[in-house]
């Protein structure tokens, strides 16, 4: 695969200053070296996002793993900054971003929550975080991912989280879910 071709395939105008970072070219060599398959996206990217994503992310393997997901390309235009704040901190193949989690990047959440717990434990976990009026409580989830009414335990408690610091529980409910989940 040649630089052209890459990007292309995810549906980047080749521009000669694109086409001479020197970022794709090691994007390039990782896909090659490690014999990736990369696959053809129908969207298209700006180009000026496109440069500020891939200079501004620390991991080449990062950047791949992003720019290989259909999900993240269809929104890429109005999400790259959040994918590069994101996926700086957190390894696309341990953990989505999905609507809301940028709570998981918020500094008070990255003062009371490790990365590694978060990737590990909060995201697997299919316990739901509850914000009671009065306390917090932690219930399973009622359905298994072959029911078709499953939402993922995570996509409630990135929610939940978010409303915690609004109520300024964030640091409570993290210390709870700790002691709970794991």
């Amino acid at each position: 695969m040649d630089k052209a071709e890459f990007l292309r395939n995810i549906g980047v105008k080749t521009t000669k200053e694109i086409q001479s970072n020197p970022k794709i070219r090691q994007i390039v060599n990782y896909i090659t070296e490690n014999d990736l398959s990369f696959f053809s996206s129908d969207n298209y990217i700006n180009e000026d996002k496109f440069l500020y994503f891939i200079t501004n992310m620390k991991s080449v393997e990062n950047v791949i793993e992003v720019l290989n997901n259909d999900a993240y390309l269809s929104n890429f235009n109005y999400d790259y900054k959040d994918l590069v704040k994101f996926f700086n901190i957190y390894d696309p193949k341990k953990i989505n971003m999905i609507g809301g989690s940028m709570i998981l990047t918020d500094k008070e959440y990255l003062q009371n929550a490790t990365v590694e717990w978060t990737q590990n434990v909060l995201s697997k976990s299919e316990l739901i975080i509850k914000l009671n009026k009065d306390r917090i409580t932690f219930e399973e989830n009622p359905y298994t991912p072959y029911d078709v009414e499953y939402i993922p335990a995570f996509e409630y408690n990135v929610r939940a989280l978010a409303e915690a610091k609004k109520q300024g529980k964030l640091e409570e409910v993290i210390k709870k879910a700790s002691n709970i989940m794991g």
